[in-house]
């Protein structure tokens, strides 16, 4: 995505982290330390598993939008 032409005027990159997973906040930080320059803009969420929810991509995306 970083190797469009256009992605820095117009991507905005939300990752979507699991809150569970050991030092989930800082994997998003540096991968946004590395890719900043590329997108328009970044950030991330930290998906908080609920109860009775199961962990899957579904659900984080979800949680991210």
């Amino acid at each position: 995505m970083a190797k469009h032409s256009w992605a820095k005027q117009r991507y905005a990159l939300f990752l979507a982290m699991e809150a569970h997973e050991e030092n989930s906040d800082q994997k998003a930080k540096q991968l946004i330390s590395m890719f900043k320059d590329k997108f328009l803009h970044m950030d991330y969420t930290r998906h908080i598993l609920r109860p009775h929810e199961q962990k899957w991509k579904a659900s984080n995306a979800s949680w991210c939008v």
